[in-house]
């Protein structure tokens, strides 16, 4: 048995995002501060980009162990240049890319052109990946009053 846990980030992405939804319709009257929904908004970002780095990761693995159950489709060709890849990216001192850059190397594997990175979904796709980024890596930051007017 594998676990992938692509598909729990997903869920829970999609979950968080419907609670977000939720809130929100309910919200009547001016802005407030509201910890629940922040919160739900965190989760359902930070999962969302957790899902994309799993997901992708999870092909590579898959490829580099040859664990066939989902990469049955792919040409033999394609899987040994995933794992060649994968391979050469966690060799000791090597540059791990990021996440976007990974799903184009998928496809430069496969035969298939990289992304365009500037146009939707990429852009949506590379947007909630540095919103993920800055939650996870939040450092404390002095505002002003005028910066306040709509945290509360």
């Amino acid at each position: 048995m594998r676990v992938y846990f692509s598909t729990y980030h997903l869920w829970a992405s999609e979950e968080f995002a419907k609670r977000t939804k939720s809130l929100e319709a309910a919200q009547n009257g001016m802005p407030r501060f509201d910890i629940e929904h922040r919160a739900h908004v965190m989760v359902s970002l930070t999962e969302a980009g957790a899902f994309l780095e799993s997901l992708i990761n999870e092909l590579f693995k898959d490829c580099a162990d040859n664990h066939m159950a989902y990469i049955g489709g792919l040409s033999a060709h394609s899987i040994h240049a995933l794992a060649t890849r994968w391979a050469d990216w966690h060799r000791k001192g090597g540059r791990r890319p990021g996440t976007l850059e990974k799903f184009d190397a998928a496809l430069v594997c496969c035969g298939l052109p990289p992304m365009n990175h500037g146009i939707a979904p990429i852009q949506d796709a590379k947007q909630v990946l540095e919103l993920r980024n800055a939650l996870m890596h939040a450092k404390p930051e002095s505002a002003t009053d005028d910066s306040l007017a709509f945290a509360n």
